[in-house]
């Protein structure tokens, strides 16, 4: 299965410990091979096999923290 590319762009938050679980978090979802929060350019990079789902997951991750992150349109 080919690897695909998302980055999504954060709102609201900039603090270590946040990013710390979303990538600690992001890891664990079925289909992501690798996640990195940027937090100096608000960035959630991430590098996933299958479905477009997974950017979902991550969305999910981000909004349960009390936060919130869009998928860019690429």
């Amino acid at each position: 299965m080919t690897e695909k590319k998302a980055i999504l762009d954060m709102q609201g938050f900039g603090c270590a410990s946040c990013a710390y679980t979303v990538e600690r978090l992001g890891r664990k979802l079925p289909g992501v091979t690798d996640i990195h929060v940027d937090l100096s350019t608000h960035e959630i990079r991430v590098t996933y096999t299958g479905e477009d789902t997974v950017l979902d997951g991550i969305c999910n991750i981000v909004d349960r923290i009390g936060h919130d992150a869009k998928v860019r349109k690429m």
